[in-house]
């Protein structure tokens, strides 16, 4: 017998938000290592060749999360966010829900004002905040 699954109604995507410079700079300049300059992120963007160098790129990875924040109030996300609410916490905490008019709305959430670097600690914020 299956057990009955229990539809998730709030989802939390937690990031980590550096200030610059971080000690990971100072390794990659002792190492002798350039940070990738990856300036520009389109939906139309081809994917990169070599995708596993990028991801240890602060300046992708920001990139790539702040792409995030604005595209997923596109209308072909309507459908993953129907009947839940996403939280994305990234600097600050962004709420996404789909709107009465059938839209994706995205607002700030000021009831989640987390201001950690680190994404660990970011994740026990919310988790204490789950009512």
């Amino acid at each position: 017998m299956q057990e009955p699954t229990i539809p998730i109604k709030e989802e939390h995507i937690i990031f980590e938000k550096y200030k610059k410079p971080i000690i990971k700079d100072f390794e990659h300049d002792l190492r002798g290592e350039e940070e990738s300059q990856y300036n520009v992120l389109r939906r139309d963007n081809n994917r990169p060749a070599d995708l596993s160098k990028l991801l240890r790129s602060t300046n992708f990875k920001e990139k790539f999360v702040e792409f995030l924040i604005e595209d997923w109030t596109r209308d072909e996300f309507i459908i993953l966010m129907e009947e839940k609410t996403i939280k994305l916490n990234y600097g600050q905490c962004y709420t996404y829900e789909v709107s009465s008019e059938n839209k994706i709305k995205r607002v700030i959430d000021y009831n989640l004002p987390c201001y950690h670097e680190e994404a660990d600690t970011k994740i026990v914020y919310h988790i204490c905040q789950l009512n």
